[in-house]
């Protein structure tokens, strides 16, 4: 039984880790798409310190695709994962040693990261990327 718990405990440490690097790289696909799109396809007379602060933009997205992926597989783990040694190291990440907690903030992260990659999608598709939001 222990040897069991053991192997669930250490696929599902990895689960977490894949799903993390997997927002990564989808955030990163999002974030090339959008450099291209607005260097190349739309561009225009930008002067150069705005390009130089949406380059670092660019490269700041996949980080929080990193961490949108890791707050959703931290909210979608099993508790007996969480009260495990393992997860107990996730839950440091977190902030909290509570396993409520954890899911509540992995959750308000995951769609927040979620709701703001999708926010950004559709302003670059729509064009409306260089209006003002509210107005």
């Amino acid at each position: 039984m222990n040897e069991q718990n053991e192997a669930m405990e250490s696929g599902y440490g990895k689960t977490i880790k894949i799903v993390s690097w997997v927002g990564l790289v989808l955030a990163a696909v999002i974030s090339a798409s959008m450099f291209y799109y607005m260097n190349f396809v739309k561009a225009d007379d930008v002067d150069f310190a705005r390009k130089g602060k949406e380059l670092i933009a660019y490269f700041l997205l996949p980080v929080g695709g990193f961490i949108t992926g890791m707050a959703g597989a931290i909210t979608c783990a099993p508790a007996s994962y969480l009260k495990s040694p393992q997860g107990a190291k996730w839950l440091k990440v977190v902030g909290t040693k509570s396993i409520i907690g954890a899911r509540v903030a992995a959750s308000v992260v995951t769609l927040l990261g979620i709701a703001f990659f999708t926010l950004l999608v559709v302003l670059v598709i729509t064009d409306d990327f260089k209006k003002p939001l509210f107005g």
